[in-house]
């Protein structure tokens, strides 16, 4: 399936330039969790997580993220993963909160303090864009993955933040096909993504507009 370009942006100087392309490999930490997920393992998160993880009720429930101020309907309560990237002399705390149900599905919100970075309003659709691109690049070279390409996208408000949705085709190795739909948005010093891989579009929606800062 052709790939579909994001609509098309302002040239950006040398240095917003660089600085997608530092937000890019940020963003990329989101797609190998969402790997590892759906052809892998459940990551590192701690035994007691994932014990509540494999008895908690699946029907739809509120969690919130002291941490990042939000709140989101999960299946279930989510695995909780902390870590802190060092990327190109930049120190990024993120948290990816992660749910997935059976092996072929994954809902997943993330978020990343970019605090360390330069100041990312001057240009937030090249770094949207970048951050896209960057992921669906990382997707199609993972273990397990046939392709990856955008089927569709467009930049958005997200309750009033710039941001940019996208669906994104994947195909694995023996010949399956998994849809993820990507909801990425800036807010302050701060990138957040929705995900889900092997859900429906109604689904997502609906995991999406469970999204609220607290």
């Amino acid at each position: 399936m052709r790939q579909q370009a994001p609509p098309s942006k302002q040239t950006s100087s040398p240095g917003q330039q660089a600085l997608s392309g530092i937000v890019s490999i940020v963003v990329i930490l989101i797609v190998g969790a969402v790997v590892r997920t759906v052809f892998a393992d459940h990551g590192n998160s701690t035994l007691s997580d994932q014990v509540q993880n494999a008895i908690s009720d699946t029907s739809p429930q509120p969690f919130t993220s002291t941490a990042y101020g939000f709140k989101v309907n999960f299946p279930g309560y989510p695995t909780i993963n902390n870590e802190t990237q060092q990327i190109d002399g930049y120190s990024i705390p993120l948290t990816v909160y992660q749910r997935s149900n059976d092996s072929n599905s994954t809902y997943l919100a993330a978020a990343y303090d970019l605090s360390s970075l330069p100041d990312l309003s001057g240009d937030p659709n090249s770094v949207l864009e970048g951050a896209l691109n960057g992921d669906v690049e990382t997707i199609a070279k993972a273990d397990g993955i046939t392709t990856a390409s955008i089927t569709s996208s467009s930049f958005n408000q997200f309750s009033g933040l710039p941001g940019i949705q996208a669906t994104v085709n994947i195909k694995a190795n023996d010949g399956t096909d998994y849809t993820g739909y990507f909801q990425i948005f800036l807010k302050a010093n701060k990138m957040f993504a929705i995900e889900t891989v092997g859900i429906s579009q109604n689904d997502f929606n609906t995991f999406v507009q469970s999204f609220s800062f607290t």
